[in-house]
């Protein structure tokens, strides 16, 4: 499976979906800093193309029993995703609340 943190600093081993190390860094590069504004930054998480998971933690080291079950399944359909450590960063995480609204 393909963890990627989309703050691109994520020092987790990239795996290909055999478990072996897939060689690449698909990291996506952008943060918070990018963007005009916080829901510009929101906009970009939510419509972006694949699989966006806003979780607690990561998925190696996952802060609730939740995150790990949805990671378990995803890997197990082997389904590509990036995730957002919500914990990391008060700012999305409070905007992100709003932004659902």
């Amino acid at each position: 499976m393909n963890l990627t943190s989309l703050f691109g600093i994520s020092n987790e081993s990239k795996k290909d979906n055999n478990g072996s190390d897939s060689g690449k860094d698909d990291r996506v590069k952008c943060t918070r800093n990018d963007f005009d504004t916080l829901d510009d930054y929101m906009r970009y998480l939510t419509t972006r193309p694949g699989v966006v998971l806003f979780i607690t933690g990561t998925p190696t080291r996952p802060h609730c029993g939740f995150t790990r079950r949805l990671c378990d399944m995803l890997a197990e359909m082997r389904v590509p995703y990036v995730y957002f450590d919500i914990m990391g960063d008060a700012e999305v995480c409070e905007g992100l609340k709003r932004f659902s609204d």
